[in-house]
């Protein structure tokens, strides 16, 4: 601001006590609150409700199976069968993990904005083509060689993009 201003109306700011919220992975939650509004006592009121946060788990199960290159036809891990429905849980630590090293290095830490990001928006994009044809395991492999890994390829694809629309802030003007 010009002149600082602000800066120096709100330095008294610098003698209030400070918390910091530090990203690890205990803060990762496996439920999320949920609201919403119920009548009580013939009173509209609001509600918390805790569910089973899906789009976490989606997230896991799909890193899990990147990672243990289980979608990939040329490696001795590759599973035919694997889906995400039937895909076995990732305990959120290991999902704190992945997602820490696709999002996070040195110059820039772990981050609940940038988790949040890039666990809507790869959880969406992994839910949504998973019910594609294309992204069967089973039917890919009928295929000449250069279809058969095309769900492995598609979902490291889904990986850098989701990682790079969370980790870029775009301007609301231009």
């Amino acid at each position: 601001t010009p002149f600082e201003l602000t800066a120096k109306g709100l330095s008294f700011c610098l003698l209030l006590p400070r918390t910091y919220l530090r990203m690890s992975p205990d803060r990762l939650d496996p439920e999320m609150p949920v609201l919403r509004s119920e009548e009580v006592d013939g009173k509209l009121a609001t509600l918390v409700t805790f569910q089973e946060n899906t789009t976490l788990m989606v997230v896991g199960k799909a890193l899990h199976a990147i990672e243990a290159e289980v979608l990939d036809p040329k490696r001795e891990a590759f599973n035919v069968a694997w889906t995400l429905a039937t895909a076995p849980m990732v305990d959120t630590p290991r999902i704190y993990e992945m997602i820490a090293r696709i999002t996070a290095s040195e110059t820039s830490p772990p981050s609940f904005l940038v988790f949040g990001n890039f666990i809507k928006f790869f959880g969406e994009l992994v839910t949504t083509e998973e019910s594609w044809t294309m992204m069967n395991l089973q039917t890919l492999q009928s295929f000449d060689t250069g279809l058969k890994g095309f769900k492995h390829s598609m979902f490291k694809i889904l990986v850098a993009t989701s990682s790079d629309f969370s980790l870029r802030q775009v301007p609301k003007r231009m």
